[in-house]
């Protein structure tokens, strides 16, 4: 092989090695670009799941009388603000909740109770029974 045959194969290789560092920087990219939408795609799935959740607690709280018809968007929205702890005490209570007495009076005339051992407390509202 003589010089001009061995400076032609090493410029094929160089041409080679740039396609190629060429085809991994595309590839690359698209990667990245599916790892984003993968991300968008799992907040949405995280998003829907909460609404979800959300939309059933206030169907129970609408059921049993802590919430009026009319406050039930709002009721969802708060509910999805919530972190996971405050969703899961307000859901355990009103689990506990009977009906109330009208339902016309919703969620500001229900009292919530506390137990701790033999102790027993009555909130005005779940806020104050949290808080503490």
């Amino acid at each position: 092989m003589d010089l001009e045959q061995k400076d032609e194969l090493l410029a094929k290789a160089g041409d080679g090695l740039r396609k190629a560092a060429s085809l991994i920087r595309e590839k690359d990219e698209e990667i990245q670009k599916i790892a984003e939408e993968k991300k968008k795609l799992e907040l949405q799935i995280v998003a829907s799941r909460r609404s979800k959740k959300a939309t059933e607690l206030a169907r129970k709280m609408q059921k049993k009388g802590l919430i009026k018809k009319a406050g039930f968007d709002e009721k969802v929205d708060q509910i999805m603000d919530m972190d996971e702890n405050a969703f899961e005490v307000l859901s355990d209570t009103v689990e506990k909740v009977s009906s109330t007495k009208r339902k016309s009076e919703g969620l500001e005339s229900l009292a919530f109770v506390l137990r701790d051992n033999n102790y027993t407390e009555t909130k005005k509202t779940l806020a104050d029974s949290i808080s503490e």
